[in-house]
């Protein structure tokens, strides 16, 4: 009779310890999804990020592109720029002045934000405002594209 009772006991603590465990298994693989959703998301957060930088970039070059050396050299001076470039030669640093305009573009570009950039362009009579909005209309889309994708998620 005893050992009836026990194995009773041992039958019911058999039967709650497998539906335990399977809540847990269950609750396991909940949270590995979860965490895999998360992850999508932020990779997909970090590419976007990464794609308006270049994007913005690639704007900001583009206005000042329309720029005479002169004019982009006296942006410089007005904003604190260096038009020079550091190299280290055998331990010796040496300071190269920025001859290229290309160089000099990306050097401003780097420095300045894009409204700053067209504020720039606004002084020196620069068409800014089309390469703007292409950008904005841009970046509207993306993070509508990067919404829909976390809804979806």
């Amino acid at each position: 009779m005893v050992l009836m009772g026990i194995g009773n006991f041992l039958k019911k603590v058999g039967d709650a310890t497998k539906k335990a465990m399977d809540r847990a298994a269950k609750e396991a693989k909940y949270r590995a999804k979860a965490l895999d959703i998360k992850r999508e998301i932020a990779e997909a957060e970090r590419k976007f990020r990464e794609e308006a930088a270049r994007k913005e970039f690639e704007a900001k070059r583009e206005i000042l592109s329309q720029l005479k050396m002169r004019q982009l050299e006296a942006v410089c001076a007005a904003k604190g720029i260096p038009t020079y470039r550091t190299q280290i030669v055998n331990g010796e640093e040496r300071r190269y002045k920025i001859r290229n305009k290309d160089e000099l573009i990306d050097v401003v570009a780097s420095h300045l934000t894009l409204e700053e950039v067209a504020e720039v362009a606004k002084r020196y009579k620069v068409k800014s405002r089309h390469i703007i909005q292409h950008f904005q209309k841009w970046l509207e889309e993306a993070n509508e594209a990067l919404g829909a994708f976390k809804e979806q998620t």
